[in-house]
């Protein structure tokens, strides 16, 4: 995906995006911090059509994502929003299927690969033993689970994660990146997350997109990226990198 000059502003004053572009690595899961305020979200809203480009193009497959019928977005674009809500009478394999909605018409539904595809997203997100139970009795880290596995369903090459992890405790917080690891690295697919931990972003990123003020300041791996000065640059906040045997590279701030 390709993103060329775009402004964007939520109320016509204020430039949230502002003549940002970017590409988006096929294959890879690409990280993109930065400070509150500095368009993430909005970003990760107009890679998914959520919002439409005031001046600019979103490109996909070198085609103007506006170009894309709806349908046609939801079988290649996934989105898993900050927060989700659902009927908690739902059990969980009956909002899984709702992934599959975008393959379906009024006249065609394939009953036999609906279900197949069901399962396997269930396995792939550890729910399968769990399907019959409802949303309101699971843990935040489950519930969340669920979600991934809704999107899983409607089996796009491209899955955008708006802060997966935010309200996890720290078990179910790597649970969940180890699970969006798994899924690039088994499946190809290639993942956008939205992020403020930054020791995270290092560890389960390929790519690094940092933003500020509504623009990109830099793009690359983890090591080319997180530097103490740029991270002083974005946060003004000071910063230590280090970098160990076991653990790898990773940020220690030091103060204001």
């Amino acid at each position: 995906m390709e993103v060329e000059n775009v402004v964007y502003s939520h109320d016509q004053k204020t430039n949230h995006i502002n003549q940002l572009s970017v590409e988006i690595e096929l294959g890879k899961i690409t990280t993109i911090i930065g400070p509150n305020g500095c368009g993430k979200s909005t970003l990760l809203g107009l890679l998914s059509n959520q919002y439409l480009p005031q001046k600019g193009t979103v490109k996909l497959r070198n085609q103007h994502l506006q170009q894309y019928k709806l349908k046609e977005i939801a079988k290649r674009i996934a989105i898993v929003h900050q927060e989700n809500i659902a009927p908690g009478d739902l059990t969980i394999e009956s909002l899984v299927s709702y992934g599959r909605l975008p393959h379906r018409t009024m006249f065609k539904t394939d009953k036999e690969k609906d279900y197949a595809v069901i399962t396997w997203a269930l396995k792939e997100t550890n729910l399968l033993e769990l399907k019959k139970e409802r949303i309101d009795t699971l843990s935040g880290g489950q519930r969340q689970r669920v979600w991934i596995a809704m999107v899983l369903a409607q089996q796009t090459p491209y899955l955008f994660l708006d802060e997966p992890t935010t309200y996890l405790d720290l078990y179910y917080q790597y649970e969940i990146l180890e699970l969006i690891k798994h899924l690039n690295q088994s499946f190809g697919l290639t993942i956008v997350m939205v992020f403020h931990d930054i020791n995270q972003a290092i560890r389960y990123s390929d790519e690094i997109i940092t933003m500020k003020h509504g623009k990109v300041m830099k793009k690359g791996s983890p090591e080319i990226v997180i530097t103490e000065e740029l991270l002083q640059e974005i946060y003004e906040v000071d910063v230590l990198i280090k970098k160990e045997t076991e653990t790898g590279l990773y940020m220690i701030p030091i103060g204001i």
